[in-house]
């Protein structure tokens, strides 16, 4: 990690391959896929430092997608060579045991929760074409499909909803997109999406009111001289 005000640098793990961080949505801790005695498991670590906790035990690969403070529920996906993508989750506060929220034939990844934690994001190619759905959660009832025309699972877009729930965020088709959310206490309505802007990259972050994003942009290099042609300069030579 890397503290912004003062640019010092700090380490959060200290053994084990550690890949693929994502901050509770509070900000307050950190979880991570890491590699020590099995594939891929997940973890998290309090930001300000302490013990590393360690929340799935699986034989097959885990990966951290999101994380609700407020409910206690943390959210990840599961590689597994029978089910492909699957969306499993875990309730830190009962300790309880991870359950799966989509386990199916077709791949499912990236489980985002609403802030209020009773909705989640994901996408899925259970219809032949990779899409991004809502869904009620834990029940998964409500489901529905946010996108039209596909997202590349090669480059899985990520998905960020706004702070206060009323926004999503994705990438398709190398365009930023946004759709605008309705939530009641049993249903979902969902605009069109719109395309805010062309993004080079499926990874970008947004501020929680929805008015920022941070996005990766290439920078080329500092400008070549310019370079001089000149024509019969063997006649220059003999001129002098």
């Amino acid at each position: 990690m890397q503290d912004l005000a003062s640019g010092a640098v700090s380490k959060v793990t200290f053994d084990g391959d550690s890949m693929l961080p994502i901050w509770s949505d509070d900000g307050s801790r950190l979880a991570f896929a890491s590699v020590r005695d099995t594939p891929p498991n997940v973890y998290s670590r309090s930001a300000s430092g302490g013990e590393i906790e360690r929340h799935t035990n699986s034989p097959v690969e885990n990966y951290p997608t999101s994380w609700n403070v407020g409910r206690n529920i943390m959210v990840y996906r599961v590689v597994d060579p029978k089910t492909r993508g699957d969306i499993w989750y875990v309730d830190l506060k009962e300790k309880a045991r991870p359950v799966p929220f989509l386990q199916t034939s077709a791949s499912e990844l990236e489980g985002k929760l609403s802030p209020d934690g009773k909705w989640i994001a994901f996408l899925s190619d259970e219809s032949g074409v990779p899409e991004l759905y809502i869904a009620s959660f834990p029940s998964g009832e409500n489901k529905r499909p946010i996108s039209a025309g596909g997202i590349n699972f090669d480059r899985p877009s990520l998905i960020h909803w706004r702070g206060d729930g009323r926004e999503l965020f994705y990438v398709a088709g190398g365009q930023l997109m946004a759709a605008s959310v309705r939530i009641t206490e049993s249903s979902v309505e969902v605009g069109k999406p719109q395309k805010l802007f062309a993004i080079g990259s499926a990874e970008y972050s947004v501020t929680a009111d929805g008015s920022r994003f941070l996005v990766p942009v290439t920078v080329p290099d500092k400008e070549a001289p310019p370079i001089t042609v000149v024509l019969n300069w063997t006649a220059l030579v003999n001129k002098k």
